[in-house]
């Protein structure tokens, strides 16, 4: 890491922190200095993460879609550490039965899979920000980064509802910029 990329004394809140990517960005954090909270649905992946980052990390179970959940594992990250400086929003994904084939072309994408992939990906990020943003809000200082996709852009893949669910979140991060 560059000397200049400091995050000593500053709390790190990633959702989805025992994916592939977001645990990636939980070591970088760490390595930076950050105290890290890991959220994720498998809150003993979360907990094996944190054990493994080390430097007071934690690992909690929280599900990106319940604000009760959300709400539940801010008091636990607020008791741990007393504030939350960076929240980075990384849970999401897409599901097969969401996904087009030749077996399953577009019209026959069932609503529910769509929902899901939708929900996951842009409710998993705003319902978040809206706990942990109004934890900042009320420190008055704080950073949210919304982790999206070229697929918001330009859609890459057989993906439909994963590519608008992610502009969706582009266009939301701009919202909370305004």
């Amino acid at each position: 890491m560059p000397d200049s990329f400091d995050l000593q004394n500053q709390v790190a809140v990633v959702t989805g922190g025992a994916g592939v990517l977001c645990a990636a960005m939980c070591r970088a954090l760490a390595r930076a200095g950050a105290k890290v909270a890991v959220l994720d649905l498998r809150e003993e992946a979360a907990q094996a993460l944190a054990a493994e980052i080390g430097n007071g990390a934690v690992g909690v179970g929280c599900n990106v879609l319940e604000k009760d959940s959300i709400e539940s594992a801010a008091r636990r990250v607020v008791e741990a550490y007393g504030r939350v400086d960076i929240l980075i929003n990384g849970a999401g994904g897409n599901k097969p039965q969401a996904t087009t084939s030749p077996e399953l072309p577009f019209f026959d994408l069932p609503p529910d899979a769509l929902s899901w992939v939708f929900e996951l990906n842009l409710m998993g990020a705003i319902l978040p920000s809206q706990v942990f943003g109004k934890i900042m809000a009320a420190q008055r200082q704080g950073v949210i980064l919304n982790i999206s996709s070229m697929n918001a852009f330009r859609p890459l893949t057989r993906i439909p509802a994963y590519s608008a669910a992610k502009a969706g979140v582009s266009n939301f991060t701009q919202w909370l910029a305004v």
